[in-house]
């Protein structure tokens, strides 16, 4: 069910062709051929006979023992069995394509994560902001002949200036204005797509400044998307006054490019005072992070991530697929969820976490797919592939767990009950006596969602002290505990408390009766 196979077992599956173009009675041949994921590499192919009209299964069966590691593509034509029979000169017209076709994808995950090699790290980029011709060392570089000449210079609206400052030369954003906000961006000229990078930015210990720092890139339809990789400096004006002697303080970012010219976007966040920064370097050289512990010594108490949002294939640059619809180009297959998790384990081992508590169910979507909730594609869009690769929902909650089982990690997935739920708004719907008392009163006999609008969907909908709800919400919290439970890093289940959300009770003037 969950598409996730070790190399132990036995993908098992039954092709049945639906051809409303042939006559029923025609021969056709299946065409199975699996291929890695994204890619022409066939592993495995085999062809089968079936006719059109009967339906009768045709087995698949693919031994997984010599596979490699990662996601497979199965696809499945049916062609015209006389084809191969009849003569050149009238085959042309059946020369077409397929008949029919599919793909299904699935994820082969095994019990110990393939070797890489960490490598040394070494400086690849160094940008010198305040020296204004900083970009023409870069613009006779190979990969930079391709890139529009507008990115070759510096990029930004005209707020930047050199100023001196007690360290040296540095560049200074001026004070945002309300509504836009200073900014400069540099393109970085990167050899090694997607292998673990480090960003590093100087800034001086002496200034009060909020700045703003995120890589750019565009998604696999190349177009660029409001969830990215951002970060920032926020240095309080009381922490500068006892920071003493001036020096250079610098932050850093584990980055993953996707391409060969990421952008570095520096933004002030302060409509007050402006931002000061130095050098931006890029560190790489490491086929791997490196771990802040050894294997055989890791931390013995939990010290624990949290994404309160599904959305670690954003936070570690994650590659998607092509879809299916002109406005949603951009696709999350097993590949992009595989990226995702790998790095995340790859960056907890770097940062020397032995844990993670992650949002598994949020705004009314999954990681998971979790029959009593329904969930939306917002976290999950494989239901958008035209190949209709997802058979079932992708149980991405499988994998990461698989994957913290090999590594030694825990994890602690979090619910965020905050959006309806199909059981409670069937009661609802039907209303009468079962109905009442679900939703929060107010004094004015009024319930919350009629004096309230809910906050991007999301809202406290039920009343959490009425019996049915708390059946309804502990039922999906079973659900998790039951399908997972086994897992040796399942370390618990968390609740995400939200003023947003039902999970929390509202204020004492909400919960009355009639």
């Amino acid at each position: 069910r969950s598409l996730v196979y070790s190399p132990d077992e036995t993908f098992r599956c039954e092709a049945v062709p639906h051809l409303a173009s042939v006559e029923p009675g025609t021969k056709l041949r299946l065409r199975f051929q699996l291929l890695a994921a994204r890619t022409s590499q066939e592993v495995w192919s085999d062809e089968q006979p079936a006719t059109a009209g009967e339906p009768v299964p045709v087995p698949v069966e693919i031994p997984l023992a010599k596979l490699d590691e990662g996601a497979y593509d199965l696809t499945i034509e049916a062609v015209n069995a006389a084809k191969f029979h009849w003569p050149q000169q009238v085959r042309p017209q059946l020369l077409r394509g397929p008949l029919a076709e599919r793909t299904v994808q699935f994820l082969v995950l095994h019990a110990k994560p393939p070797a890489a090699s960490e490598g040394r790290s070494a400086t690849v980029v160094e940008i010198d902001p305040a020296n204004p011709k900083w970009w023409e060392r870069f613009a006779r570089l190979p990969q930079w002949g391709r890139l529009p000449r507008l990115s070759k210079g510096p990029l930004g609206n005209g707020r930047l200036r050199t100023v001196r400052h007690a360290l040296g030369e540095a560049a200074e954003l001026a004070a945002s204005k309300p509504g836009d906000a200073s900014w400069e961006a540099y393109t970085l000229p990167i050899n090694r797509p997607g292998e673990p990078h480090i960003l590093e930015v100087e800034y001086p210990s002496d200034v009060p400044q909020t700045l703003g720092v995120s890589v750019v890139e565009p998604n696999a339809a190349g177009a660029l998307v409001p969830h990215g990789l951002d970060s920032g400096v926020d240095q309080a004006e009381e922490v500068v006054a006892v920071a003493g002697e001036p020096k250079w303080l610098r932050h850093r970012l584990v980055f993953y490019p996707r391409t060969k010219a990421p952008i570095v976007l520096m933004t002030n966040r302060r409509e007050s005072s402006p931002a000061v920064y130095g050098k931006i370097r890029v560190l790489a050289g490491w086929g791997k992070l490196p771990r802040a512990f050894p294997a055989s010594s890791p931390p013995e108490r939990l010290f624990a991530g949290y994404l309160d949002r599904p959305l670690f294939p954003e936070n570690f640059s994650a590659t998607e697929s092509l879809g299916a619809l002109s406005e949603l180009k951009s696709v999350d297959d097993w590949v992009t969820f595989y990226e995702g998790g790998t790095r995340l384990v790859e960056y907890l081992h770097y940062a020397g976490q032995n844990g993670l508590m992650l949002s598994v169910l949020a705004d009314a979507s999954s990681i998971s797919p979790c029959d009593r909730l329904e969930p939306t594609p917002r976290y999950d869009t494989g239901a958008f592939f035209a190949s209709g690769q997802d058979p079932v929902r992708k149980d991405v909650l499988e994998m990461l767990l698989r994957l913290f089982d090999r590594e030694g990690l825990q994890l602690i997935p979090a619910l965020e009950f905050s959006t309806p739920l199909p059981e409670l708004e069937a009661i609802l719907r039907r209303g009468g006596p079962e109905a009442e008392g679900i939703r929060w009163v107010g004094p004015e006999g009024a319930n919350w969602l009629q004096v309230h609008s809910p906050h991007l969907g999301k809202a406290p909908y039920y009343n959490l002290l009425h019996p049915r709800v708390q059946e309804a919400m502990l039922a999906a919290a079973r659900e998790v505990a039951a399908n997972y439970g086994r897992h040796p890093s399942f370390a618990g289940l968390g609740l995400q408390l939200s003023a947003y959300g039902y999970a929390q009770l509202p204020g004492p003037e909400w919960g009355l009766d009639d």
